[in-house]
């Protein structure tokens, strides 16, 4: 059965957005070539982090290193090729 909205008030959901930060332990990060995105949103459908957002211009993402993973999915499923993975 399906929880109703004051159920999920009282359910202890296991991590917080503040405890899921990356540190210092990412060895890899997702660079952007802003020139090159097409807004297919690929990266941000998949990103298992949720670290990618639509910018404010609207005319390309940006990535939230304090959560990004270093997984280079983004890499991956971009069409264009968008994002390189750059060693830290």
């Amino acid at each position: 059965m399906p929880h109703s909205p004051e159920d999920l008030e009282t359910i202890p959901f296991t991590t917080e957005r503040q405890s899921r930060r990356t540190g210092n332990w990412r060895f890899s990060r997702p660079e952007l070539a802003e020139e090159d995105c097409i807004m297919c949103e690929l990266c941000i459908e998949f990103c298992p982090d949720v670290s990618i957002h639509q910018a404010e211009s609207e005319e390309s993402v940006v990535v939230d290193y304090d959560y990004c993973k270093g997984c280079g999915i983004c890499a991956q499923v971009c069409p264009t090729d968008a994002f390189t993975m750059e060693d830290e």
